[in-house]
């Protein structure tokens, strides 16, 4: 089809917003060959701080959707000692395109991600 435009879709990022200025730092010695305990299965309730909605607190670590979504709300809401707690490196290098980053993440993050290629 003449003049057809093809779109891709990328890693889903948000612009700057003065509201969620705020993310987890990169913790010292967090990185691809870090040995984490942070969970990849099992029913894990999350702290309050970090998921204080109200709604249901308890998460299937084993579903790479939730999984996904718990690592966006750590980093979002959680602190460098969340980080260690609740996120495997090499697994976050693997999910980093699926997840929602706020600016501030991606300013954060991204360049930790590409470091660890």
């Amino acid at each position: 089809m003449k003049g057809h435009v093809v779109a891709t879709v990328g890693p889903r990022r948000s612009k700057p917003n003065p509201a969620f200025d705020w993310c987890a730092d990169v913790p010292e010695g967090f990185d691809i060959s870090f040995e984490s305990d942070a969970p990849m299965s099992g029913i894990r309730r999350v702290p309050i701080h970090i998921w204080w909605s109200g709604e249901r607190s308890d998460f299937d670590m084993g579903e790479e959707d939730t999984r996904v979504f718990v690592y966006e709300q750590v980093l979002h809401q959680g602190r460098g000692i969340d980080v260690l707690e609740w996120i495997q490196p090499r697994e976050l290098v693997r999910l980093w395109d699926k997840m929602f980053a706020t600016a501030q993440m991606n300013d954060v993050w991204d360049p930790w991600i590409r470091a660890q290629w």
